[in-house]
This record gives C-alpha cells, sequence and structure tokens, in this order.
C-alpha cells in the first residue's frame, strides 16, 4: 500500500503556488467520508467541494510506470 501524507484542512492549504493543481480530498457529507480528486483554485477554495465538506488534503502520488 502507498502512503500517503495528509494534511489536515482548513488548518493547512494548499499555497498560492498550487493554484490549478489536483490533489487528492478527504471529504466528509455529513454521512459518509470519501477519498477523490480536486482542484485548487487561484481564489484559495476547492473547485467541486466545499470548504466545510473537505476535512484532509494530499499530493497526487507518482503515476506508474511500466517497466
Amino acid at each position: 500500500m502507498t502512503h500517503v501524507d495528509w494534511k489536515p484542512y482548513p488548518e493547512n492549504k494548499p499555497s498560492d503556488e498550487d493554484e490549478y493543481q489536483d490533489f487528492l480530498i478527504t471529504n466528509f457529507d455529513g454521512s459518509n467520508t470519501s477519498v477523490t480528486i480536486d482542484q485548487w483554485l487561484s481564489v484559495g477554495c476547492w473547485d467541486r467541494y466545499l470548504d466545510f465538506e473537505v476535512i484532509a488534503w494530499a499530493e497526487l502520488p507518482e503515476p506508474f510506470k511500466r517497466a
């Protein structure tokens, strides 16, 4: 299993330099917790998820490379 270095949100946010990048996010919708991908926007918020739904974020892992 690949280790993921989760950063708690909103205590830690992607930097302004990370705008428009994809990140793994852990979100909570009130009854379920799931992991998905969302983009950090230049205005300092997530593209598809509301601030209160995101509980952590992480860098995407390196993609698989065939030998």
